[in-house]
């Protein structure tokens, strides 16, 4: 955007090289970092109601006084608990802080503060959970105090400082991409006013507005980039027709050894019709955990092989694509296709053969990882890309491996439920199916919330099974025990199940810190059955198929999304013995309780997925689907999912034959330049 946005923040009052590098930490070495670091959160002070009209789980803004000196606890190894009493209002509360021990040295007995924080009540104590605390002396703040994230070395106040400096220097210096024409028609405000009452807004329905324009900004864009993108697709090359032949697709039904559901035949036709003709597919198979997208992706390779083409599958992880190339070899070999494996861990004599099998036309489907996409991979005649847990791969990344051919089709597969609103903004090149039926037999999984009064009968029953054969996961938020409310870590939880209630069942952990082949190795011992528990992170989210594991535990469970619990879920219950996933939580407030109900009333990830995007709204799906694209900086602006319907109806109005050019070309010059890197790397290629 040019100078002042790009200006260094050492041009700010303030900024020394300590402070410099505490906001270097954050990521931020100019002003527009700055300015696109958007507070977390905003505080009512102006109608907040201090510590009077606190309620549970709310964040609250009261001016309070310190009425005792800070006492620091350490309840248990790896956990520091700094607690203060303060009174405001006519009401006393604790404020309680984990493991930040400095605090400590910034409270005095008898001085005033603004506390902002999350209230929560235990056995009738009102308590904030660690509050921001500014000393006040009588000051005034705005009406809506922003709330930032921050790193050590920096506070509220000094951070606050200096976006208003650095708004001061930037406000009307920057373009704005839409037109005033089309912001009238859309009830949008201007960029700059929207950028600094994002910051500084006189009342929340203004920081309302600002922030979904800055949001739905981005998100037009980048909908008009992709639909740039299949309007020249469209012009490409040509595909090679692949005509599927009903003896080929009868010996691949019987092969499978069970029929199709209605809704995979839908699917497959879909999917073949595409592959008939010769414009280039770009179609997206979504569909719930065990709702057999697989099966319709090892059918659509086995016609591009039966049409003398070849075929890639690309997996996110080394066991997937195990597990993908050990079930492409059980249907497609004995019809005399050849599969072959090449991953990342493979012996370098091991990758020369797989790479001269691709090049010379050895493979009629190569399974892999990103070794697929890897410079000094050449495919004699690839016709048909597939990826699988689209979720786990960039735009980029995808295009990579259809760049390995002039035109290719190309499915894309996803086993995240995504609402559909939603996923047309995510994949608005790609066509989209829908897998929304399991195959017969599968039990639903019982989903239970258990409370901590349970939680040593829960893992006396867990003894017991792995004893019987049976298999259990256990989940946690965190690898070692952090900033913020204590949490189950994986580590902490593993040593004490092993010297406890599991000493005597083989226990393995796992975890995205360990390196590759130890992660690998503690997988391949689960799925062998060797270890019966597995402690770990959520990086066994996809990719892991035990169908002896019939339980799911998963720790601190208020503090994941439902999508991502049901994602988790869908480990087990993988095949006709009935299945367990235990949500453990502790004292959580009612709103928490009802949203996690949702999972125990519903085993439709499309409707736990609709829910998850009313509670949650849509920026966090948006700003963490496309690496590269989308600006999660700005995605997380976005709250209510009725915006989603709103920038579609902008971008079908954009692209109507009725919008004059004059209108719709800056929108677009608008996108491309935006995107420029996109078109480069993704669309262009």
């Amino acid at each position: 955007m040019g100078k002042p946005w790009d200006a260094s923040v050492t041009v700010l009052q303030g900024v020394g090289s300590v402070r410099e590098k505490a906001l270097e930490r954050m990521g931020i070495r100019t002003l527009g970092d700055l300015l696109m670091t958007f507070p977390r959160g905003y505080c009512d002070v102006a109608g907040g109601g201090g510590l009077a009209g606190a309620q549970p789980g709310a964040l609250t803004a009261a001016l309070v006084r310190a009425v005792s000196s800070p006492v620091t606890l350490r309840p248990r190894p790896g956990l520091t608990l700094v607690r203060c009493d303060v009174q405001g209002d006519g009401r006393r509360a604790q404020c309680l802080w984990y493991n930040q021990p400095w605090i400590a040295q910034q409270l005095h007995a008898g001085e005033d503060y603004l506390a902002i924080g999350r209230a929560d009540f235990q056995q009738g104590t009102l308590r904030l959970l660690s509050p921001d605390l500014e000393p006040w002396q009588g000051q005034d703040f705005p009406p809506v105090l922003p709330l930032y994230p921050l790193t050590r070395g920096l506070s509220q106040r000094i951070f606050r400082s200096l976006t208003a400096q650095a708004l001061r220097r930037v406000v009307g210096s920057l373009p704005d991409p839409l037109p005033a024409a089309f912001r009238r028609t859309y009830g949008l405000c201007e960029r700059n006013y929207a950028l600094e009452h994002a910051h500084y807004p006189a009342t929340l329905e203004t920081c309302r507005a600002a922030r979904e324009r800055l949001a739905l900004e981005e998100m037009l864009l980048y909908m008009l980039a992709l639909g740039d993108a299949r309007a020249r697709r469209a012009q490409e090359g040509l595909a090679p027709a692949l005509p599927a032949s009903e003896g080929l697709l009868e010996a691949l039904r019987q092969g499978l050894g069970f029929p199709l559901t209605g809704a995979q035949e839908r699917v497959l036709g879909e999917v073949l019709s595409d592959m008939a003709g010769t414009r280039p597919m770009n179609r997206m198979v979504q569909g719930d955990v065990g709702s057999g997208k697989t099966a319709v992706a090892l059918m659509a390779l086995a016609v591009a092989a039966g049409n003398g083409r070849q075929g890639a599958l690309m997996a996110p992880t080394e066991i997937l694509a195990v597990q993908l190339y050990q079930g492409a070899c059980q249907l497609l070999e004995p019809l005399g296709f050849r599969v072959g494996l090449l991953t990342g861990s493979m012996k370098a004599g091991e990758k020369r053969q797989a790479r001269a099998a691709i090049a010379q036309g050895e493979w009629d489907v190569a399974v892999g990882t990103h070794a697929l996409i890897q410079g000094d991979v050449a495919f004699h005649d690839l016709a048909l890309v597939v990826t699988d847990e689209q979720h786990r791969f960039g735009v980029r990344q995808r295009k990579a491996l259809s760049g390995k051919a002039s035109a290719p089709h190309t499915l894309v597969m996803s086993a995240t439920p995504v609402p559909r609103s939603l996923a047309l903004v995510l994949y608005g090149d790609l066509e989209l199916s829908v897998v929304d039926e399991l195959p017969p037999g599968r039990k639903p999984v019982i989903t239970k919330l258990v409370p901590p009064s349970r939680r040593a009968a829960m893992l006396d029953y867990i003894a017991r099974e792995a004893a019987q054969g049976r298999q259990t996961y256990i989940v946690c938020p965190a690898i070692d025990p952090g900033e913020g409310p204590p949490l189950r870590s994986a580590s902490a939880l593993y040593r004490e199940l092993t010297a406890g209630p599991l000493r005597d069942t083989p226990t393995a952990l796992v975890h995205g810190r360990m390196s590759a082949a130890a992660k690998d190795e503690a997988l391949e011992a689960f799925r062998r059955g060797e270890v019966r528990v597995l402690v770990s992170t959520t990086v066994i989210e996809v990719g892991i198929n035990v169908p002896q594991a019939t339980i799911m535990v998963i720790e601190d469970a208020d503090r994941f999304g439902l999508a991502q619990l049901h994602q988790l879920r869908g480990r087990v219950g993988r095949s006709s013995l009935t299945s367990y996933c235990f949500l453990l939580c502790g004292d959580v407030g009612e709103a928490a309780r009802e949203r996690l109900g949702v999972l125990t009333a519903s085993h439709d990830g499309f409707v736990v997925a609709e829910k998850d995007l009313a509670l949650r709204g849509p920026g966090e799906f948006l700003g963490t689907r496309q690496a590269g694209a989308l600006d999660p900086r700005l995605m997380a602006l976005l709250q209510d999912p009725a915006l989603l319907e709103r920038v579609r109806a902008m971008a079908d109005a954009v692209w109507a034959p009725e919008l004059p050019a004059s209108q719709r070309d800056p929108l677009l010059e608008a996108a491309r330049k935006r995107y420029a890197a996109l078109y480069q790397d993704v669309i262009l290629n």
